[in-house]
Formats: structure tokens, C-alpha cells, sequence
């Protein structure tokens, strides 16, 4: 079965929140006490609603939200995962005229 492959999701929709710091809510996990899948979808959860246009604001470019990305790695997101989605984000860019939202 498919599903018996795929991580554990561990109440990932309310990890994302947390930070590698410590200093995230809703329980002030730090680390690897933060779920693996809580911590992937919280930096793309970041690069997302930076680089998405909101009745609010407008997106910012894809360079700065990955500048901003760079600047947390560590602090508020996990600084592995961070260098990988950066990569690719880093790869897209150049492949592809900076289209990357």
C-alpha cells in the first residue's frame, strides 16, 4: 500500500508553526522535536505566501524571498532543509528566467 511509505504526518498542519529555534507555537518544539514534514512544509509554506500576491500586499520577487529564507536558516527554519530548498530554488532561477512563482 501506498500510504505505508509515506512519513508519519504527526499534526504537521500545526508544526509548520513551530521553529527550529524553539520560539514557534503552538508547543515551542525545537529542532528535531519538530516533525520532519512540519519542517518541509513550513519553509515552502513561507516561500509561498512571501512570493504569492494578497488582496493585502503584492508578492515579492523570488530572489528575495529566498535572501529571506537564507537569513532564518537556523533560527526559524531548519537549516538542512533550507540549504536544499534553496538549491533548488537557486537551480530554477537560473534555468528559468527567474520564474519561480
Amino acid at each position: 500500500m501506498v500510504f505505508s511509505v509515506l512519513p508519519k504526518f504527526d499534526n504537521a498542519e500545526y508544526s509548520h508553526h513551530e521553529r527550529y529555534d524553539g520560539r514557534g507555537y503552538p508547543d515551542e518544539l525545537a529542532r528535531t522535536d519538530i516533525p520532519l514534514l512540519g519542517r518541509v512544509i513550513a519553509i515552502a509554506d513561507a516561500y509561498d505566501a512571501m512570493t504569492s500576491n494578497h488582496p493585502y500586499r503584492k508578492g515579492m520577487p523570488p530572489e528575495r524571498a529566498l535572501a529571506i529564507l537564507e537569513d532564518g536558516k537556523g533560527t526559524q527554519w531548519d537549516p538542512e532543509l533550507t540549504e536544499i530548498f534553496l538549491g533548488f530554488g537557486r537551480n530554477l532561477l537560473i534555468g528559468n528566467n527567474n520564474d519561480l512563482t
